[in-house]
Formats: structure tokens, C-alpha cells, sequence
């Protein structure tokens, strides 16, 4: 999936490109003498656009995958924080490219990796746990759409079946905790696909499919910017 790596490289150069600015724009404030320094508007806090990037930890669920164990991947996309300023609540939307999947122990005969491609959509409510708002808790949904999949087999990673046969579709729970440090937040979440993704995978696959369910999970550590 060359076209996610460079949708994920796209998006690290704009983060580069927001904290230099960030940089230049403090270098020629102080710079700037009192009488050049104008008059500015308070900054709008009711919304909060940022770019978000991390890692996830995904494995899938169910007994369709009675050997499956985590698997490592990456994530990125964009998100919009709405504020509440009479009360603690917040709403949070993102957009991300999420590359998951699972990882198993069937032997060096069997399949040893599925790897899913997906856009995910979560919809977050966050409640302010200190008065700074440098600690939040949530809870919400995620909405996700498969752009791609791939099974590969045995040790040696050969790939045996593409696009395999799962739902276009998934809904997940999910909770979600995150900590402000400075400019940076990050973001830790964990959430549980609510639906059975099985639809028959790949034909000739070692061991076969037996037709049981099979959900998504997934924690994610994400830096938010």
C-alpha cells in the first residue's frame, strides 16, 4: 500500500512545517519592538484543529482467530476538537488512515499474518478531569471503511491471498484518554469492533475458514498537534 505510506509521509511534513512556523512566528514577535507590536485578537478556543500521528497495537478477536496474538502498526489523519466554555465537555472528530491486522501462531504451514487497511472515523465526548484541561477522559464510536487487506503465510511472509473477503464496514466502541503536555497531547485509546467482520477471508487457506466471528481491537498511543 504504497499510496498510505505516502498519505502518512504527507502528513509528518505538515506537522514539521506547523511547528516551525510556530517557531518563527515566537522569534519575530520578540524580536518586534512594543511600538511595531500590533494589537492582536484573542485567539478563537472554541475549536481546535490539529494533526494526529502514532502507533496502535491491533489483533483480531473471536473464534474464528483462536491463535491470534498483536500486531504493530501505524496510524495518522486529522481532527477538530469543539469546546463547551460553560462546561467541561468537549467533542472531538477525526479523520485517519489506520494499517491494523492481527499477527497468529499457526505454525510455519498455516497463515501468520492478515493485515487490514482501513479509514477510520471516531466521534469522541470528552470531559475535562482538571479545571486546566490538560487531563481529559471520553468515550464514543468509530465508523471504518476497508480500503485493502492481505494474508501472508509461514515465516517467511509469502503473501497468499489479497483483498480477502470481510465486511466493507466495522463499528467500534471505544475509550480514550489524553494528557496536554505543552503544545503536545497525547492521546491513548482502546477500542473494541462491536461487529462480526468474517466473510469468508480466502479460499485454500491453511487452517480454513470455519465461518465464526471475528472483531477488530486495537490500543493506540497517538501524539496530537
Amino acid at each position: 500500500m504504497h499510496i498510505i505510506k505516502k498519505i502518512l509521509f504527507v502528513l509528518l511534513v505538515l506537522t514539521s512545517t506547523i511547528s516551525f512556523s510556530q517557531i518563527d512566528g515566537i522569534d519575530s514577535t520578540l524580536e518586534a519592538s512594543d511600538e511595531e507590536t500590533p494589537i492582536l485578537a484573542e485567539p478563537d478556543k472554541t475549536y481546535k484543529f490539529g494533526i494526529k500521528l502514532g502507533t496502535q497495537f491491533s489483533t483480531l478477536l473471536g473464534e474464528e482467530n483462536k491463535n491470534s496474538t498483536f500486531r504493530f502498526g501505524l496510524n495518522g489523519g486529522l481532527y477538530v476538537r469543539r469546546k463547551f466554555e460553560t462546561s467541561r465537555f468537549a467533542l472531538q472528530l477525526e479523520t485517519n488512515i489506520s494499517l491494523r491486522g492481527s499477527n497468529f501462531n499457526n505454525n510455519d504451514t498455516g497463515y501468520s499474518i492478515i493485515k487490514l487497511y482501513y479509514i477510520d472515523m471516531p466521534f469522541y465526548l470528552l470531559y475535562n478531569l482538571s479545571k486546566d484541561g490538560d487531563n481529559k477522559a471520553g468515550i464514543g464510536f468509530q465508523a471504518s471503511y476497508i480500503m485493502g487487506s492481505t494474508m501472508f503465510k509461514g515465516k517467511d511472509l509469502i503473501a497468499v491471498a489479497t483483498n480477502l473477503n470481510v465486511k466493507n464496514f466495522d463499528v467500534a466502541l471505544c475509550a480514550v484518554y489524553q494528557l496536554r503536555i505543552e503544545r503536545i497531547a497525547f492521546q491513548f485509546a482502546g477500542k473494541y469492533g462491536l461487529l462480526d467482520i468474517n466473510n469468508g477471508l480466502a479460499e485454500n487457506m491453511h487452517p480454513p475458514n470455519s465461518g465464526k466471528n471475528m472483531q477488530n481491537f486495537l490500543i493506540e498511543l497517538n501524539m496530537l498537534f
